[in-house]
């Protein structure tokens, strides 16, 4: 445990040492021509050196894998665009204001390249700890399938009846990054666990969530469905649809089952007459929290 918290200590130390670097730097490229008209040193810096330090370290913060391309490409394309200022604002030419702007311009990309060199790490480490196989929150997805196919198995050999609940989310989690993509996968997983618990299986099916409904759950799909679709709803922030398929009636195997339930997105479930007793699934307290959060 001390080892952990000590080599913990060190990593956000180094981070911090590099985010400080990173402040001062600006600092310094932002005061330099203030600093050396004080020492009664006459050099004009243009303000578009300003521009493109400012602009790299920004574009860095904001695309990490930046860090990635090889410094000579880099820093080949940093010359590039100071030429090109050096163009669009023609001054006289002085080879030591020139050799010191290309330096703030190149100096500035070697000071942030520390640090989003370690917050593309720490990303990637942060999505590979809580979105692993391990985590208790995020069940494998292949295993899921598998369940569920299965499940179909049973139900054809002991004649038994089951439905499965197809809610499209594909396009909403394609709209955002990886790791909030796979954040909210793991918000909805999470949520399915206190909701049905073993009760029902459910999988990723191409971005999209299918659950297996069985036993019970068969004859209360209307209250499921809507409570799903609440649940859902409250996560996205947007109306999803909702299909359904019914095995045997609808399909025997589970891509006949998917099929039919992506035709019958958008239509309604049947209500049975006693929809209106207690929900199959009364939302706990705890996931009324959470979802508000």
């Amino acid at each position: 445990m001390i080892k952990n918290y000590d080599l913990g200590f060190k990593i956000m130390f180094r981070f911090r040492f590099f985010i400080i670097s990173t402040i001062v730097w600006l600092a310094f490229v932002l005061n330099l021509e203030a600093i050396l008209n004080n020492l009664e040193i006459a050099i004009h810096i243009q303000r578009f050196v300003y521009v493109i330090a400012i602009s790299t370290v920004v574009s860095m913060m904001l695309f990490l894998k930046l860090h990635e391309y090889q410094s000579s490409v880099a820093v080949s394309t940093l010359v590039l665009v100071y030429a090109i200022g050096k163009v669009l604002f023609p001054s006289t030419i002085d080879f030591t204001v020139v050799a010191m702007e290309l330096g703030l311009v190149i100096g500035t990309y070697f000071v942030t390249r520390p640090v989003t060199n370690w917050l593309d790490t720490y990303s990637n480490n942060i999505k590979k700890a809580v979105f692993s196989p391990t985590n208790t929150l995020i069940k494998d997805n292949h295993h899921n399938v598998a369940a569920i196919e299965r499940k179909i198995n049973l139900a054809r050999r002991f004649d038994r009846e089951l439905s499965l609940l197809y809610i499209p989310m594909g396009e909403k989690l394609d709209s955002v990054n990886d790791i909030k993509s796979m954040a909210l996968q793991a918000h909805i997983n999470n949520l399915l666990n206190v909701l049905v618990g073993d009760t029902c299986l459910y999988a990723w099916h191409e971005g999209n969530l299918m659950v297996c409904l069985q036993g019970d759950a068969v004859e209360h799909v209307d209250t499921i469905a809507a409570q799903f679709s609440s649940m859902i709803a409250d996560i996205l922030k947007m109306q999803v649809e909702l299909g359904l398929a019914n095995f045997p009636t609808q399909g025997l195997i589970l891509d006949d089952l998917i099929d039919t339930a992506q035709q019958t997105l958008g239509q309604p479930i049947r209500i049975e007459q006693n929809s209106e007793t207690i929900p199959f699934f009364p939302k706990p307290a705890r996931v009324a929290q959470t979802i508000s959060a």
